[in-house]
């Protein structure tokens, strides 16, 4: 996995309101301080940012700078089209996370590869930035960044409900290349009752029931879902330490709900799109 670890920490909270059922809003100094030192204690390693993620990179660089010890992943900003605002962007990250050089850097959107995939190879043979990938906007993009070698990390989205890639056999493609997979919890579904969720969203609830009544909660489900895809490292996004501790514990134990999540992944209908892609959701 690239030294990665088998979890990461995803930070778009840390920096700005995200996630359905995230009351909170972004942590306090102080709190994300506490969450830092809960990851550090269970071995956790990574995080997950982008220069998208508003004040997240620059609250990273305020808790972890320099310190190697943390491996940090950024993405590119979206409104990146050549080399100049590409090059403009890891200046920008490298600023605000503190760092001389990025670990490593994603295209935030697949369509970016066609303009500067070249500079970014540039940028890695130089050292200035560590492995390269990108982030997959759907099942397609996964699979085309498959048939490009210099591609290190594949980010893809992947849950209990969305095994559109699973399902394809693509995780076992992707031997070889780190794959970070973000919304196990599909932004939050996996942390609300059936019938709190909105009307666009309501294909969901039927099979939020089915996993509910499983008499476990549906998020550590989804979660040891999360850990039966071959290879993958999933990204835990948290706003509270004492959250990050549970979804850990509950990690570490994920191995005795195998038979339940099994018979649950097996049975779980194909959903459409405009519920799986949150980029599609309309209030």
């Amino acid at each position: 996995m690239g030294g990665f670890g088998e979890i990461a920490l995803g930070s778009v909270q840390w920096g700005m309101p995200y996630g359905i059922a995230n009351q909170s809003g972004p942590p306090t100094g102080d709190e994300l301080s506490r969450l830092l030192a809960v990851a550090r204690d269970a071995g956790v390693r990574t995080i997950d940012t982008a220069r998208a993620y508003r004040a997240s990179e620059a609250e990273i660089g305020r808790h972890v700078g320099g310190n190697t010890r943390w491996l940090v992943v950024t993405k590119t900003d979206p409104a990146v089209v050549d080399e100049a605002s590409l090059l403009e962007s890891l200046r920008a990250s490298e600023a605000a996370l503190q760092r001389m050089t990025l670990d490593a850097v994603l295209l935030h959107r697949p369509t970016q590869k066609a303009s500067v995939w070249a500079s970014l190879l540039r940028e890695r043979d130089a050292g200035r930035v560590g492995m390269i990938g990108l982030s997959a906007l759907t099942p397609a993009d996964a699979w085309a960044a498959l048939d490009d070698p210099d591609v290190d990390i594949i980010q893809v989205a992947a849950s209990l409900f969305d095994q559109r890639l699973a399902r394809a056999g693509f995780f076992e493609a992707a031997r070889g290349r780190v794959v970070f997979v973000r919304s196990i919890y599909l932004q939050g579904v996996a942390h609300l009752m059936p019938d709190a969720l909105p009307a666009h969203l309501a294909a969901l609830r039927e099979p939020l029931a089915a996993v509910r009544e499983s008499g476990v909660p549906a998020w550590q489900l989804f979660l040891a879902y999360a850990g039966t895809l071959p290879g993958a490292v999933p990204l835990l996004g948290c706003e509270r330490a004492s959250q990050l501790a549970e979804n850990l514990a509950a990690w570490r134990d994920r191995g005795r709900h195998r038979e339940a999540v099994g018979r649950l992944a097996a049975g779980m209908p194909a959903l459409p799109d405009r519920v799986l892609d949150p980029a599609q959701w309309r209030a």
